[in-house]
């Protein structure tokens, strides 16, 4: 990953164990991190269970994450709706009341 700028780290919880993890905040030139503006990041590493969230400083935008027993399921991967196409109907539930 190419960090460019400063750089700076704190140590924080882990939003998935509970024990020490990383915070960074960092611009990087990174691809994927251009999506964020001015390609300035925060990540959070956790060694303890792998957990892993890289989010955009500017606007919280997530741009990679990991996490082991997490889906790995992203809407990006799958393509988009045609446009005017309605989204799929709920399932209705049927009531059955005992009497």
């Amino acid at each position: 990953m190419s960090q460019i700028g400063t750089s700076s780290a704190q140590t924080v919880c882990c939003p998935q164990c509970g024990s020490a993890a990383r915070r960074l905040y960092f611009t990087s030139s990174y691809p994927t991190h251009l999506k964020c503006p001015g390609g300035l990041v925060h990540q959070i590493e956790c060694p303890s269970c792998d957990y892993l969230l890289v989010s955009c400083a500017v606007n919280g935008q997530v741009v990679e994450a990991y996490a082991e027993g997490i889906s790995t399921y992203h809407h990006s991967a799958h393509p988009p709706r045609p446009s005017g196409q309605p989204p799929l109907k709920m399932a209705q539930s049927s009531s059955h009341h005992l009497e």
